[in-house]
């Protein structure tokens, strides 16, 4: 996976070490280089400016879902910073939202290998085998209790009730711990 805020590090170095070269093209160049230098860093400027803007837009507009909002609190107070879960896919998704890591998500890296399969095998299972989730380091499996349109995957809620132990459920989502 790319994380964004190395990628952001990674950006301001950068600019840095162009901010360097311009001064060294400033000092030892005719009129050509100065215009060059001119054009750089205003690209070097617009480069950071987009870095800044895109940083505080992550804290400045948080997205509220009312709809999910219990479960979003039940797991960013109740449960450890580190913990994965599967979860379903969607782009305004409880458990990003809380601050925690979905196994799934909604964005895939071209970098990392496809998951497709192994959450619908893990999605699917009709006995629960705690064991393939830890092998995948999942911590908890949160599902919809609505008919998802974009859910592609059968669920055997009774299996997961009996193989795991719940630790929330509303009227929209129930979320299991698996030990």
């Amino acid at each position: 996976m790319i994380d964004q805020k190395f990628l952001n590090i990674l950006l301001v170095l950068a600019n840095s070490v162009a901010a360097i070269g311009l001064v060294a093209v400033w000092n030892k160049k005719g009129m050509m280089g100065k215009i060059g230098a001119i054009i750089v860093f205003g690209m070097v400027t617009c480069s950071g400016v987009i870095d800044i803007i895109i940083i505080k837009n992550d804290f400045a507009y948080p997205v509220k879902d009312e709809k999910a909002e219990p479960v979003i609190a039940y797991i960013k107070n109740q449960t450890p910073r580190n913990a994965v879960f599967l979860s379903y896919a969607d782009i305004f998704d409880p458990v990003t939202l809380a601050g925690r890591k979905n196994y799934y998500g909604f964005f895939h890296s071209l970098a990392a290998p496809s998951r497709d399969e192994t959450v619908k095998k893990l999605f699917e299972l009709t006995i629960i085998d705690k064991t393939q989730l830890a092998q995948q380091h999942i911590s908890y499996v949160l599902l919809p209790k609505w008919e998802k349109t974009d859910f592609a995957y059968t669920i055997d809620m009774n299996a997961w009730r009996v193989g795991l132990p719940v630790v929330f459920e509303d009227d929209r989502h129930v979320l299991f711990q698996v030990k």
